[in-house]
């Protein structure tokens, strides 16, 4: 190996400008060798104040020389005399990207440490202008595919968006009407069935959605206390309702003692209770109507101004609706609460008239208003709930309409309020 010229020279080689010559032998093969002619006279050059040894001497210098700039910048790696004496140890240094004179960019896909471990060595970079390539030594990806031209779609007729089929709806309530008038005709128990079912059916579809929407509510002790809760008062009275409700805090609470639940009892407990009270407590007043004299004749005064409340909200909202009701549920409007009471008070005057043993017009107007003013709450209540849920409708069951807890969630608030509405007037002996 060739001796470093300048090993042992630092502070008379670099330290100074125009230090003396490295100490070469004269046997040296690895001299570089003298410029033809000679180097021209030297001549003293100080640097200008505050210049550093490295860098390059002012293009006005009439008196420095190529000898001085040779000896003086650090550009004698790139020369070829002096790049001939010098062996380097470490291979991936490479400096052959700048000149000597133009400093001229190194070229397209410089080398480098293959070894070194670069966190965003996959990213790309820019190889020239507005243009960017893969990193050297990684896939190119595959092109991709023209997309193929869409089919045309058919044409549908024009409506708002998530605009039910009315034929369908219709035909399924008309189904669910006649059913439920079979049912009222054969008698108080064959009611309670039906009552059973569509309540057990709403509190299923109740604690389904919560799960889809991230609770873990337990779902058998709702769904038991819910049918339990109408069953109870059926056949005890209202004393019943308030032991069913004592009993579901309690077996939610030991369930989570025991380590039977999940995480975040709070938030699930809380979720299961709600839909015991909402669905079961306010359903189980189905029961209490059933249980009294006349039980027919006072759930249809709950069903029947119902179900009048619907259809005048959804036919007067979809045909002239145009002002918000709630944020709750940007879809109903104003006018389509105002139409669902108007046609409530004139469902409940029909009960009153041809339904024993109201009395008449006062008491089918009593009906129709208590009706008109509880069922709103009850289809605002749950818009409400499935708003914070994220969710549209609680089911699928019946076509047209949802699930079986969105066609009953009005009711749910009418039944409790006839109930008591029953209790203050004495429509019935106890």
């Amino acid at each position: 190996m060739s001796r470093d010229p300048y090993e042992g020279d630092e502070a008379a080689a670099w330290g100074t400008p125009g230090a003396t010559e490295p100490r070469w032998r004269e046997d040296d093969p690895n001299r570089p060798a003298t410029p033809p002619g000679g180097y021209p006279p030297r001549r003293s050059y100080e640097p200008p104040p505050g210049r550093s040894v490295f860098g390059e001497a002012p293009a006005s210098s009439p008196t420095e020389t190529y000898e001085e700039a040779y000896r003086d910048q650090s550009q004698g790696y790139d020369d070829p005399r002096y790049a001939a004496s010098q062996t380097y140890t470490d291979q991936s240094y490479d400096d052959r990207g700048f000149d000597n004179n133009t400093r001229r960019p190194s070229p397209p896909n410089p080398r480098y440490d293959e070894g070194y471990d670069d966190n965003y060595s996959d990213d790309v970079y820019q190889e020239a202008p507005g243009r960017f390539v893969e990193p050297p030594g990684q896939p190119q990806p595959p092109p991709i595919a023209p997309r193929p031209p869409a089919r045309p779609q058919a044409r549908r007729t024009p409506g708002p968006p998530g605009e039910r089929d009315m034929r369908v709806a219709i035909g399924v309530g008309v189904g669910l009407a006649v059913a439920a008038l079979a049912l009222f005709k054969a008698g108080p128990v064959p009611t309670m069935v039906l009552v059973i079912a569509i309540l057990g059916v709403a509190s299923f579809e109740y604690f389904t959605a919560t799960q889809r929407a991230g609770f873990d509510p337990l779902m058998p002790v709702g769904v038991v206390a819910t049918v339990g809760a109408v069953i109870a008062a059926y056949n005890y009275g209202e004393s019943a309702i308030l032991l069913v409700l004592v009993l579901s805090v309690a077996v939610c609470t030991v369930w989570y003692l025991v380590g039977a639940g999940g995480e975040r009892p709070m938030a699930n407990v809380g979720a299961t209770l709600l839909g015991i009270c909402w669905v079961g407590l306010f359903g189980s007043f189905a029961g209490l109507l059933l249980s009294a004299p006349n039980g027919i004749a006072l759930l249809l005064a709950a069903l029947v101004p119902t179900i009048g409340y619907d259809i005048g909200a959804l036919f007067v909202g979809r045909s002239a609706g145009s002002r918000p009701l709630s944020a709750a549920s940007p879809s109903k409007t104003v006018e389509g609460l105002v139409g669902g009471m108007v046609l409530a008070v004139v469902g409940g005057l029909v009960i009153g008239q041809i339904v024993a043993p109201f009395d008449g017009l006062t008491d089918g107007l009593k009906i129709g208003l208590v009706a008109a003013l509880a069922a709103p709450l009850g289809d605002l209540s749950e818009s409400l709930i499935k708003r914070d849920l994220g969710i549209k409708d609680m089911g699928s069951l019946l076509p047209g309409h949802g699930g079986v807890l969105d066609r009953f969630d009005a009711l749910l608030f009418v039944l409790p309020a006839i109930w008591y509405l029953s209790r203050v007037t004495d429509f019935f002996l106890l």
